[in-house]
């Protein structure tokens, strides 16, 4: 019999206990653990037995319950377990909840296609989650915990670049792959770890189809703010966007760093209202660009053009802010098309209905990062044949295929290159409107005043 619960509990019976007895536990094991009408069935005629029949009924019953006990436990398929420490309460659970719900879709999909095979097995996926409450050093402890005690086979990651780098120390110390889709700072990507690759696109390209945008409209901003939270992902992201800027010629009359989860930006949206700032960009978690636009009304605020790195792509956002969200600009790397082909989902379009149905909301490119990372493990593992972690961890840097989020394949650092679409929110909706070096859509700019709406 293999490790389950139940197998346990019987093996420790059997060293113990006479034949009696042993019947007496194997039907209260079957009981508690409801193993098939078969087994209830059985457990119902031995309560009906008079007292009697227990010299001859006993043996008989005992054989008929280990060989259903036996069947149930052989029929179960052996586990592959992905393991994560996920921000599901805290200052930033509002993404952070997006990955579980995903990691669990992938793998419920593969799993009902059939599962993995290895060699001559075949694997169901597990996921073992923690919720590390947006605390970094309590998720550090949980991926330790999720490979040294859970012993899980590889791991999937949180959410957010400040987590994203503590967590990939666990995974470069243990050998143990980690596939991430939470996480774009550079500074991941830079420390010559061999474990960690990620699927988002590089955190310091991300406002790079915007400027370029800037560029192109009619009128051109005049003057640039360019404001960014103090977290891995947002000081990368300033750091490159800089020179984007200048290299684009586009005037930067504000740089500023505000504090992550800060919830009180007037003091910087009073120095822009001062200044006449034409074009404002932003870097932050999702929470914080609500309390921004928010702010921005409450202040009337009203800059020709506003850009976010987070929120506009989500469906929450939207509904958040209701008709406050429109006119808003983002980024995103994903679009539900029907060219995003992909082996288990059919393609991006299908994936998207299909989750949308499930969860009740429409899925962002965090969703399908996530997925993703599930199937980008998934097909190291087929391509490898092996749950050795080195040898998948091998067949993940060598990743070449395409799923609905796009192609997957790594840099010699782990991490994917994708473009940024730039979009907008127009009543309502998203509407991709540049490439990165043409107008998909028209875009609408300048921004009408909050009162003006």
């Amino acid at each position: 019999m293999d490790g389950s619960p139940l197998s346990r509990q019987f093996n420790a019976s059997v060293g113990i206990m006479t034949n009696n007895r042993l019947l007496w536990t194997l039907n209260k094991l079957v009981c508690q653990n409801a193993i098939g009408k078969n087994i209830k069935k059985i457990s119902n005629m031995e309560t009906s037995m008079p007292l009697i029949s227990t010299r001859i009924i006993p043996v008989a019953l005992t054989a008929l319950t280990l060989s259903f006990l036996l069947s149930n436990v052989q029929a179960a398929p052996a586990e592959i377990v992905l393991g994560a420490s996920i921000q599901l309460t805290g200052p930033i659970s509002n993404t952070g909840r997006y990955y579980p719900d995903a990691y669990k879709f992938a793998v419920d999909k593969i799993n009902s296609a059939g599962g993995i095979k290895v060699g001559q097995k075949t694997y169901h996926l597990a996921l073992k989650l923690y919720d590390n409450q947006s605390d970094v050093n309590l998720s550090v402890r949980q991926y330790t915990q999720l490979v040294s005690h859970d012993k899980v086979n590889f791991l999937l990651g949180p959410y957010g670049s400040n987590f994203t780098v503590a967590d990939s120390a666990v995974s470069e110390k243990y050998h143990v792959p980690m596939v991430e889709g939470g996480g774009a700072s550079d500074e991941i990507f830079s420390r010559n770890f061999h474990y960690i690759f990620g699927t988002l696109a590089p955190g310091s390209a991300y406002f790079r189809s915007t400027v370029a945008m800037l560029t192109k409209l009619h009128p051109v901003p005049a003057s640039v703010a360019l404001l960014c939270a103090d977290d891995s992902f947002d000081v990368t992201l300033a750091k490159n966007t800089r020179p984007l800027l200048k290299a684009a010629g586009l005037n930067l009359v504000m740089d500023e760093r505000f504090s992550t989860n800060t919830t009180n930006f007037s003091s910087l949206l009073s120095q822009i209202k001062s200044r006449k700032v034409d074009a404002v960009l932003v870097g932050g978690h999702e929470t914080e660009i609500l309390n921004f636009i928010r702010q921005a009304k409450s202040l009337d605020v009203n800059p020709h053009i506003y850009s976010f790195t987070v929120g506009v792509p989500s469906e929450d956002f939207r509904k958040a802010l209701g008709k406050d969200a429109d006119y808003a600009f983002g980024m995103t790397a994903w679009l539900p098309s029907t060219s995003r082909k992909d082996k288990w989902f059919g393609d991006a379009k299908q994936f998207a209905t299909a989750y949308a149905a499930k969860y009740g909301y429409e899925p962002d490119y965090h969703v399908a990062s996530g997925v993703a990372d599930v199937e980008t493990i998934v097909n190291a593992i087929e391509k490898a044949n092996s749950l050795d972690p080195g040898k998948v961890r091998d067949a993940i840097a060598a990743s070449d295929f395409d799923s609905l989020y796009g192609k997957i394949a790594f840099s010699a650092t782990g991490q994917i290159n994708l473009d940024q679409t730039v979009i907008q929110v127009q009543d309502g909706a998203v509407k991709p409107v540049f490439n990165g070096q043409k107008f998909m859509d028209q875009p609408q700019y300048p921004i009408p005043s909050w009162s003006k709406r």
